[in-house]
C-alpha cells in the first residue's frame, strides 16, 4: 500500500487521478521499464502513477490481494490411495518371482587394430553461433516489415542445444520508427497544418451525414462527393499518424522518459483510427462505392455496421483524439524537437548584393545574341565555353551537396520515403484520370477523378513546403523551393484546364490540354522526389573537371554572371 503525498491530475487515459491522503494498492514499481512510474489500483481502477507523489506505508498490505496470492500458491490436497492387488498384475508377478532382475552382459566390441580413436567433430562439442547475415537494403529501408524469426534454422540443426534454440527464437528483425528531424518551429507549423487538415476532412465527411441520408435516391447524387471526402480523411489521418509516430520516436530519445509513456496511448488511438479508416475505404473501393449496395430503406435492427457505417463512426470519434494528441505534442514541443536555428541578422545574399543575378532565360537570350553576332569560325568555341560553364555549375552543386548538414540529410531521407508513397498514389490517380479521358467520359466523371489527382498532388506540395522551411542548407532550400513551385504551378494549371475542359466539353483540344497538364503534373512530382532522394544520398568524393581553355583565336568574352538560386540551381 502507498499513501498519496500530493494531488495528481490524470493527463492520459492510463494514468490514475487521486487526491492527497488516498491509499493506493501498488501492483508493480517501474512498470514497463519506465523509471518512476508505478502500476497502482484505486477504487477498482488500475493505472500508472508518478512514484514521486506516493509513499510506501510500512506494514500495511491489501488483505484481499494477499489472501488471493496465498490461496493461489497453496496446492490442493491430493489423496494417495493404494491400488488393490487384483488391479496390478505386474506387482503380483514380481512378488512371486524369487530372482533378481539382472541386466544383460555387455556385448563384446571388436576393435580394429591400426586405427586411431579420433574425437568427434567440433560441431558436436561446441554450440557455435551462426554467421550474421548481411542486412539487405530493402529490409533496412522498408517501413513496414514482418517479424522474422530464426527458429526454423535452429530447429533444423539437431545438434543445437536448448540454449541456442531459445536465443535464436527470440531474435527479431523489427523496424524502428524514424525520428522526425524537424526544428521546433517547423514541427509546430506542420502539426498545425495536419490538425487543420484532419479536422476539415472530418467536418467535410460528416456534412453529408443526416437522418435518412442513405435512403434510396438520396445517396446516389452524393456518392462521389462522399467518396472524395473519405479519401481525404484517409490521407489526412495517415499523414497525422505518421507525424505522431515519428514524434513518439523522438520522445524515446528525450531525457524525460515519461513523455513517451504519456504519448504512446495517444499515438495508438490515431493509428487505430487510421487502420479502421483504411480498412473501411478499401472495402468500399473494392465495391466501387456502388449506390445499390450502400443505399437502404431502414437502419439495421441488429446493430451491424457495414464499411460506410464504420467510416462515419470513426470520423465522429476522431475529433477528440486529434485534439488531445495535438495538444500534448504542442505542449511538449520543446522537449520533443530540436531547437530552431537562430535567424542571422544579415542574409547571405546581402553580403553579395553587388553581384547581379540573372535568370537562365535571360542568360540564354544574351548568349544567343552574342552567338548570332560572331563569325561562323568562332561559334564552335563559344558553344564550348557555354557547355563548360554549365558543367562547372553542376560540379559545384554536387560539391555543395556533399557538405549538407546531417540534419538536412536525415530530413530529406524522411520525406523522400513519404514522397515515394504519395507519388505512387498520384500516379494511380493520374492513370485513372487519363483512362476516363480516353474512354470519352462526361465531365461529371472526369471531374470526380480529377479531385483525387488534386488531393494527391497537394500532399506532395505540402512536403516540399515543409522541407523548404526546415532545411538549413541554402542550396537545398532553393532547389526544393524551385521544384515545389513548379509542382504548384502544374497543379494550378491542371485545375484550370480541367475546368475549361468541363465547360467546353466535348471540345477535343480542351480535353487534350487537360490530359497534357495531368502528365506534366506527374512529371513535376517525380522531379521533387528525385531532388529529395539525391539530397539524402551519402556524400561522395567529387573531383571538379578541368575547364578546357579557349582556343588562341577566340575572342575573350565576359564571364557569365551567376544564376538565380530560385530558377536555375542544378540538381543536388
Amino acid at each position: 500500500m502507498a499513501r498519496a503525498l500530493y494531488d495528481n491530475i490524470a493527463e492520459s487515459p492510463d494514468e490514475l487521478a487521486f487526491r492527497r491522503g488516498d491509499l493506493l494498492t501498488v501492483l508493480e514499481q517501474n512498470t514497463g521499464g519506465s523509471e518512476g512510474w508505478w502500476l497502482c489500483s484505486l477504487r477498482g481502477r488500475q493505472g500508472i502513477c508518478p512514484g514521486n507523489r506516493l509513499r510506501i506505508v510500512a506494514g500495511v498490505f491489501d488483505a484481499s490481494s494477499a489472501l488471493q496470492r496465498r490461496r493461489t500458491r497453496t496446492p490442493a490436497p491430493v489423496a494417495h490411495q493404494p491400488l488393490p492387488a487384483q488391479q496390478s498384475p505386474a506387482f503380483t508377478k514380481i512378488e512371486e518371482c524369487s530372482h533378481y532382475d539382472v541386466p544383460r552382459a555387455p556385448l563384446p566390441v571388436q576393435r580394429i587394430i591400426g586405427t586411431y580413436d579420433c574425437p568427434r567433430p567440433a560441431a558436436d562439442w561446441y554450440d557455435a553461433p551462426r554467421a550474421p547475415r548481411p542486412a539487405s537494403a530493402d529490409s533496412a529501408c522498408s517501413g513496414t516489415g514482418s517479424l522474422t524469426s530464426a527458429t526454423s534454422s535452429a530447429s533444423a540443426n539437431s545438434g543445437s542445444s536448448a540454449h541456442s534454440a531459445a536465443s535464436a527464437s527470440s531474435t527479431y528483425d523489427v523496424p524502428r520508427s524514424r525520428a522526425l528531424p524537424l526544428p521546433c518551429d517547423a514541427a509546430l507549423e506542420a502539426l498545425e497544418r495536419l490538425q487543420e487538415e484532419a479536422s476539415a476532412a472530418v467536418s467535410r465527411l460528416l456534412s453529408y451525414v443526416s437522418p435518412g441520408w442513405r435512403r434510396r435516391g438520396a445517396l446516389r447524387p452524393r456518392v462521389l462527393d462522399v467518396r472524395v471526402a473519405g479519401a481525404r480523411l484517409r490521407a489526412a489521418l495517415h499523414d497525422l499518424a505518421v507525424f505522431a509516430d515519428a514524434t513518439l520516436a523522438n520522445a524515446h530519445d528525450a531525457q524525460d522518459k515519461g513523455i513517451a509513456v504519456k504519448l504512446r496511448p495517444l499515438v495508438k488511438a490515431l493509428k487505430d483510427a487510421e487502420r479502421i479508416t483504411h480498412e473501411a475505404t478499401s472495402a468500399l473501393d473494392a465495391g466501387d462505392w456502388a449506390p445499390d449496395r450502400l443505399e437502404r430503406d431502414r437502419e439495421p435492427t441488429d446493430g451491424t455496421q457495414d464499411a460506410l457505417d464504420q467510416l462515419v463512426a470513426c470520423a465522429r470519434s476522431l475529433t477528440e483524439d486529434v485534439r488531445r494528441a495535438a495538444s500534448f505534442i504542442h505542449g511538449n514541443a520543446s522537449l520533443l524537437f530540436r531547437r530552431s536555428p537562430a535567424v542571422p541578422e544579415h542574409e547571405w545574399t546581402e553580403e553579395y548584393d553587388y553581384v547581379r543575378l540573372e535568370s537562365r532565360t535571360a542568360v540564354g537570350r544574351r548568349n544567343a545574341e552574342i552567338r548570332a553576332a560572331l563569325p561562323d569560325k568562332l561559334r564552335a568555341s563559344f558553344d564550348a565555353l557555354v557547355r563548360d560553364a554549365d558543367h562547372a555549375g553542376e560540379v559545384s552543386a554536387v560539391a555543395a551537396a556533399t557538405r549538407l548538414p546531417p540534419d538536412d540529410r536525415q530530413l530529406a531521407a524522411f520525406y523522400a520515403a513519404q514522397t515515394a508513397t504519395y507519388g505512387a498514389h498520384l500516379s494511380t490517380a493520374v492513370e485513372a484520370f487519363l483512362r476516363t479521358i480516353e474512354m470519352g467520359q462526361p465531365p461529371d466523371v472526369f471531374l470526380a477523378h480529377g479531385k483525387f489527382v488534386v488531393l494527391s498532388a497537394h500532399r506532395i506540395v505540402h512536403v516540399g513546403d515543409t522541407v523548404h522551411r526546415s532545411a538549413q542548407h541554402a542550396g537545398l532550400k532553393a532547389k526544393i523551393l524551385r521544384c515545389s513551385d513548379a509542382l504548384s504551378d502544374a497543379l494550378a494549371a491542371t485545375v484550370s484546364k480541367t475546368k475549361a475542359a468541363a465547360l467546353q466539353f466535348p471540345c477535343a483540344s480542351a480535353v487534350a490540354d487537360m490530359a497534357e497538364a495531368a502528365r506534366t503534373l506527374a512529371t513535376r512530382a517525380q522531379e521533387l522526389r528525385r531532388a529529395l532522394v539525391r539530397a539524402a544520398e551519402p556524400p561522395q568524393d567529387c573531383t571538379p573537371a578541368t575547364t578546357v581553355p579557349p582556343s588562341a583565336g577566340a575572342t575573350p568574352l565576359t564571364p557569365l554572371t551567376p544564376l538565380a538560386p530560385h530558377n536555375s540551381l542544378p540538381v543536388l
